[in-house]
């Protein structure tokens, strides 16, 4: 059974099945460990890697991240109320290469109070260049925002409400393919080759006036965290919660 708390929120399972690429896994958080209240002023610095225990040394600033179990569909979430910056959020420090396949997938909830916003960048998989991928916000309706997957060619996704909890995943196989899906729904797929050594999570920046650039408040929350260095999805799945820890 799967419970909704807030319309069309992420998918929740009861019993925890264990992971069978838990051997792949680079990076876990699935915040539920994590203690309620003031979480450092730097994200992901001191974010521990569930699996392995150790915590990103890289330190951001004018950053706000709390622990709270509001809202959060399955226990604990990060939830920040800054204004974030565009050249921060990089969990890079994971020690992570992805140099082929991988799975990155990750739960994102936006509050109402002020709506997605267009050109929103909700996550980064790049290299030192900045070749890769990018999700974002295409174009904003009222409080929905349109999320799409920036690669060679760029894949559209649904509108995302406020209020509501999604979960995203990139994918790329062996073969480079790369695929794009919003709880749990193949929306296209693309192609990208570059080797991933940044990945972001989310910049939240809304370009408000094209110049100078001006950042918005990003009332955002993060749960369920994870980067597996193999293909786990190639098509349709049930996302399911909370992602194993073994």
């Amino acid at each position: 059974m799967f419970l909704s708390a807030f319309g069309a929120s992420k998918p929740i399972s009861a019993a925890v099945i264990p992971d069978p690429f838990w051997a792949n896994v680079v990076f876990l958080q699935t915040c539920d460990g994590l203690t309620d209240g003031t979480f450092p002023g730097y994200f992901p610095a001191y974010l521990p890697n569930q699996k392995t225990g150790i915590s990103s040394t890289i330190q951001q600033t004018s950053q706000s991240w709390s622990v709270s179990s509001t809202p959060s569909v399955f226990g604990k979430a990060l939830k920040n109320s800054s204004t974030l910056s565009f050249s921060s959020q990089y969990l890079g420090g994971i020690g992570a290469t992805l140099s082929g396949q991988f799975t990155f997938e990750f739960s994102i909830y936006r509050a109402g109070t002020l709506g997605w916003k267009a050109q929103d960048l909700l996550a980064r998989l790049e290299d030192s260049a900045s070749n890769g991928l990018r999700v974002e916000i295409i174009s904003a309706s009222g409080n929905q925002g349109q999320v799409r997957l920036v690669g060679n060619n760029n894949v559209s996704g649904p509108l995302l409400n406020v209020d509501t909890w999604y979960d995203i995943a990139v994918t790329r196989d062996a073969a480079g393919s790369v695929r794009f899906f919003v709880n749990g729904l193949l929306y296209g797929q693309t192609t990208q080759s570059a080797v991933i050594t940044d990945v972001a999570l989310p910049q939240g920046f809304s370009v408000t006036s094209t110049s100078p650039f001006t950042y918005a408040a990003a009332p955002y929350s993060l749960d369920e965290i994870r980067i597996t260095n193999i293909c786990r999805y190639t098509a349709n799945y049930t996302p399911s919660h909370p992602f194993p820890a073994q």
